[in-house]
């Protein structure tokens, strides 16, 4: 599920907040209108950066049960 989409505190990217609810293993694939330059995790602080890959408009990350993942990503 997509908790939260805003702009980030630090930057000019956009944060996407997503949480597994279901209790499940497996990708995680999101779909936006326009291509991703960049993506990183970070803490739910919006601190550190590890690097996501992507490809065009589509990025995957894997899941865990009930785990919340915060991506900050850069759109072209």
């Amino acid at each position: 599920m997509i908790e939260t989409v805003k702009q980030a505190e630090s930057d000019e990217g956009v944060v996407v907040r997503i949480f597994e609810f279901g209790n499940r293993r497996g990708p995680a694939t999101l779909v936006f209108g326009r291509r991703i330059r960049s993506a990183v995790e970070t803490n739910l602080l919006e601190e550190g950066a590890t690097p996501v890959s992507s490809l065009g408009h589509r990025l995957t990350v894997d899941m865990t049960p009930y785990a919340i993942r915060t991506l900050v990503l850069r759109l072209a």
